[in-house]
C-alpha cells in the first residue's frame, strides 16, 4: 500500500509541474546588454536541454507549428525528412526553396537562470541561439579548466554577459563571464528550478501528423495517414558526468546559415546527397482530406522562431 501511495505522491507533483509549465514564459535577449546568472542543474548533470520547431507557412500565413523531433529528442524527424525531400525537387526554384526553408528548425537552448533588473521574477527560463551558447560554453569551460570558478555555483558564482546586437541574419551576440560580480544566492534557489524536460518531453501524435500533412500540402508531396512512432531517452538519463556535466556538450553541432537568425543548418550528409540528386518536380496532389490543425497556439508574428512560448502554451 505504501509504494503504490509514493507513486500516487510522485505522479500528482508530475501533473502540477506539467500544468505550471504550460504557463511559462521565457526569457529571449534584449538588444543591449543582458546580465544573466545561469544556473547548474540539482543532479549534477546537463543544465541546459536543446529543442527546435517547425514553422509552416503559406503566401506569409502560419499554418501550424511543432517541434522538431531530431532537434529535440535526436530522434528521427518526419518533417525535417518532408523538408529535405523538398529541397531536392525543387532545386534551382528559389521561391520554393525560400518557402520550405522557412519551415526547417533552428536549434536552441533553454537554461534556468536569474536575470539582473528582474530578481522579482526569481528564476527564469533563458532562451538562447546557438551561436550565443557557444560562448557561453566556451567561456564556462575556460573559467573552470583555468581555475577562475565556477559561474554556476550557488555559492561562489557570478553571472554573463551578454551583449547583442544586430538583427535577423546580422545578429550577433558577445558573452564573457564576470567573477567581480560573484554574490552567493539564497540556499532553496535549486529548488525554483523550472524542470525544463517537462516542456519538451511529451509527443503529440496528433499534432505532429497534423503539421507534417500541412508541409506536404504545401511542398507537393501525398498526404499521410500516420507518422512513424517516435521514442527517445530523456537527456536527464544520459546526462554527462563531471561538475555540471560541461564537458559532455562537445557533440553539439552549431553550424549555422543565413536563413534566418542563427539558423542551425539541417545539411549534413544525407540533406547534401539529396541536394546533389536531380528531382522532377511532381504536380501537386489533390485531396478532399481536411486537415484539422489541432495547434492553437499563437506565435508573435514578428519573431516565429523565437517564440517557443507559443508552444509551450499548448503542451
Amino acid at each position: 500500500m505504501s509504494n503504490i501511495l509514493e507513486l500516487l505522491k510522485a505522479n500528482k507533483k508530475r501533473e502540477e509541474e506539467k500544468r505550471a509549465s504550460s504557463r511559462i514564459d521565457t526569457y529571449k535577449l534584449k538588444d543591449g546588454e543582458n546580465v544573466i546568472r545561469l544556473l547548474g542543474s540539482k543532479d549534477g548533470g546537463l543544465p541546459f536541454k536543446t529543442y527546435g520547431q517547425h514553422f509552416v507557412k503559406k503566401d506569409g500565413e502560419k499554418m501550424s507549428v511543432y517541434l522538431c523531433t531530431k532537434q529535440t529528442h535526436d530522434e528521427q524527424c518526419p518533417i525535417c525528412e518532408a523538408v529535405y525531400e523538398g529541397l531536392a525537387r525543387y532545386k534551382g526554384d528559389k521561391a520554393m526553396e525560400n518557402t520550405i526553408n522557412k519551415m526547417r528548425s533552428a536549434k536552441r537552448y533553454l537554461w534556468n537562470g536569474i536575470v539582473e533588473g528582474q530578481e522579482d521574477k526569481g528564476v527564469q527560463l533563458i532562451e538562447l541561439a546557438s551561436t550565443c551558447f557557444d560562448q557561453i560554453q566556451d567561456r564556462l569551460i575556460e573559467h573552470m579548466d583555468e581555475g577562475f570558478g565556477d559561474p554556476l555555483s550557488l555559492e561562489e558564482g557570478y553571472p554573463f554577459v551578454i551583449t547583442r546586437t544586430g538583427t535577423g541574419t546580422d545578429t550577433k551576440y558577445t558573452v564573457s563571464a564576470s567573477p567581480k560580480r560573484k554574490k552567493a544566492l539564497a540556499a532553496d534557489t535549486m529548488d525554483k528550478l523550472i524542470n525544463i524536460e517537462l516542456l519538451t518531453e511529451r509527443v503529440d501524435e496528433a499534432r505532429l501528423l497534423t503539421t507534417l500533412n500541412k508541409a506536404n500540402a504545401v511542398i507537393g508531396l501525398p498526404l499521410v495517414s500516420s507518422v512513424p512512432a517516435i521514442g527517445y531517452v530523456s537527456s536527464a538519463s544520459s546526462a554527462g558526468t563531471g561538475t555540471h556535466g560541461v564537458a559532455a556538450t562537445t557533440s553539439v553541432s552549431t553550424t549555422s546559415t543565413a536563413v534566418d537568425e542563427d539558423l542551425d543548418s539541417l545539411l549534413d550528409e544525407e540533406l547534401k546527397a539529396a541536394m546533389e540528386t536531380e528531382f522532377k518536380p511532381e504536380p501537386t496532389p489533390t485531396s478532399d482530406v481536411e486537415i484539422e490543425d489541432a495547434t492553437t497556439a499563437e506565435a508573435d508574428s514578428s519573431s516565429d522562431l523565437d517564440d517557443l512560448d507559443a508552444l509551450l502554451a499548448d503542451l
